[in-house]
C-alpha cells in the first residue's frame, strides 16, 4: 500500500508531457483572441458610431452655413438695391420724371407665367451704327433697331443688356429692351424702354441707379420682367438665367400706380426646371 502511494504521488509531481503544454498554450492563445476580437470589434463599433455622429453633425453644420450664406447673399444683393434709395439727387434727376421707384424686398413676391419671343444676340457690325439685334427664340424672324433708336442708345454710351426681349401682351409691335451706363462709382444708371418695330420708336418707360444691371428677362401679366445681376459679362459657360440661382434677384415692372415701380418676383417651377435642365445638357457634353 505504501509503494501504491509513492507512485502514485509520484506520478503527481512528474510534469506534463509536451502535448498536454501545447493544449494549454493553444486554450491561452484561443482566449487571448476572443478577449482581443470581441476589444476590437467594440472599440471600431464604437468608433464608427463616432464617426456616423461626427458626418452627421457636419451635415447639420453645412446645411446651416449653406442657409445663412444664401440669406446673407440675397439680403446683401438686396441691400446693394435698396441702397440707391440715398443716391444723390442729381442721380434721381436723371430719370427724367419717369419715376424712379424705390426697390423693396417686399414679402409679396409674385409669380406667374413667363414668356419671351425674342433672344439679344448682339449687334449688326455692318450698319454705320451699329444697330442692336434681337432674333426669334425660333430664329425664323430677327428684329434690328432703327438707325434713331441706335443713335439715341449711343448718345447716352448705353449698352443694350436683354437676355430676351418679349412682346407686349396688348401689342404685338412692342418689344421691351434694358440698358445700362456705368457710373464713376461704380453703380449702373439703369434703362428700360418700349420699342415699336413698326414706327421704330424707342420711348423710355423706366430708369434706376443701382449696383446691379437690370436685364430684360421676359413678361407675365403683372408686367415686364427683368433679372438683377452684378455684371453684362458672362456669367459661366453653362450658366442659365433660368436656374433661380442665388446671385440672380427677380422682379417686375408694376405700371398700375401712379409711378412704375420695381417688385419682387419668384420664376415659376417650370421655368426654374428648364433651366437647370438646360445646364446639366451642357454640363453633360463637356
Amino acid at each position: 500500500m505504501k509503494q501504491r502511494m509513492n507512485f502514485l504521488s509520484d506520478e503527481m509531481r512528474r510534469p506534463p508531457d509536451g502535448s498536454s503544454r501545447w493544449v494549454g498554450v493553444l486554450i491561452a492563445l484561443l482566449i487571448t483572441a476572443v478577449l482581443a476580437g470581441s476589444g476590437v470589434y467594440f472599440f471600431q463599433k464604437n468608433n464608427i458610431e463616432m464617426a456616423k455622429a461626427a458626418l452627421k453633425e457636419r451635415d447639420s453644420m453645412r446645411q446651416e452655413i449653406l442657409t445663412l450664406k444664401q440669406q446673407l447673399n440675397g439680403n446683401t444683393q438686396s441691400a446693394e438695391f435698396n441702397s440707391d434709395n440715398t443716391a444723390t439727387s442729381s442721380a434721381t434727376q436723371s430719370s427724367d420724371g419717369d419715376g424712379t421707384a424705390s426697390l423693396t424686398d417686399d414679402k409679396n413676391t409674385e409669380t406667374g407665367s413667363v414668356t419671351y419671343d425674342f433672344k439679344y444676340i448682339g449687334i449688326d457690325k455692318t450698319s454705320k451704327y451699329w444697330e442692336p439685334v434681337f432674333t426669334a427664340i425660333t430664329g425664323a424672324q430677327k428684329i434690328i433697331l432703327s438707325r434713331k433708336a441706335t443713335e439715341t442708345l449711343s448718345k447716352n454710351k448705353e449698352t443694350v443688356s436683354n437676355f430676351f426681349a418679349p412682346k407686349d401682351l396688348m401689342n404685338k409691335d412692342i418689344i421691351y429692351v434694358s440698358s445700362f451706363i456705368p457710373t464713376s462709382t461704380k453703380q449702373f444708371m439703369n434703362y428700360a424702354y418700349s420699342y415699336n418695330v413698326k414706327s421704330g420708336e424707342l420711348k423710355k418707360v423706366y430708369s434706376k441707379l443701382a449696383n446691379l444691371i437690370l436685364k430684360t428677362l421676359g413678361i407675365t401679366e403683372k408686367g415686364v420682367v427683368f433679372a438683377a445681376v452684378k455684371t453684362n459679362g458672362s456669367l459661366g459657360q453653362c450658366y442659365s438665367i433660368w436656374a433661380g440661382h442665388d446671385d440672380s434677384l427677380y422682379y417686375y415692372l408694376d405700371t398700375s400706380g401712379a409711378k412704375p415701380e420695381l417688385k419682387s418676383f419668384a420664376l415659376p417651377k417650370d421655368k426654374i426646371d428648364q433651366g437647370r435642365q438646360e445646364e446639366a445638357d451642357c454640363l453633360s457634353k463637356k
